[in-house]
């Protein structure tokens, strides 16, 4: 059996095997039927439900099936690390600047841009940024949110 997206957006089944079944059914059976799953920005931005084998993105439109899920969708709140019922995305853009091609002639320095959604809850609405200290590290240089600038510090060599 698959796991099936709530999101309209995503058409793609996440295909099992009977090894995953089984993973799934034990999670069950130990009382773990959300899972939240995290990106690399510290961000969760999934969350699979192990025993009607469904999944959504938070970041995305998802279909309502409250009912279908005891009465409501579970969302995760990465301010205040709580599951919640309803949750307000704020988008981040994070810039990064980075030396390419450091030991050739040719080096330079780029920037990048990275667009992250973070989920936040009523009582969190304006809450401290989630980002940790180790992710800011010594390339990214300016954050946004919702398209104003909120953090900046200089490139560190």
């Amino acid at each position: 059996m698959a796991y099936t997206s709530l999101n309209p957006s995503i058409k793609r089944k996440i295909k099992t095997n009977e090894k995953l079944n089984k993973l799934a059914a034990k999670k069950v059976d130990l009382g773990f039927r959300w899972e939240f799953i995290k990106g690399m920005h510290g961000n969760v931005f999934q969350v699979k439900d192990h025993l009607l084998m469904r999944y959504y993105r938070q970041d995305r439109e998802t279909l309502n099936a409250g009912s279908f899920f005891d009465g409501f969708l579970p969302y995760y709140c990465d301010y205040c690390k709580t599951v919640v019922k309803e949750i307000v995305n704020i988008p981040y853009t994070l810039v990064y600047e980075y030396l390419v091609r450091a030991k050739l002639d040719n080096s330079e320095w780029i920037k990048s841009k990275t667009k992250v959604v973070y989920s936040c809850c009523a009582a969190c609405e304006n809450g401290p940024l989630p980002l940790s200290p180790d992710l800011i590290g010594y390339h990214v240089i300016e954050i946004y949110e919702n398209e104003k600038l909120i953090f900046t510090q200089e490139r560190k060599n």
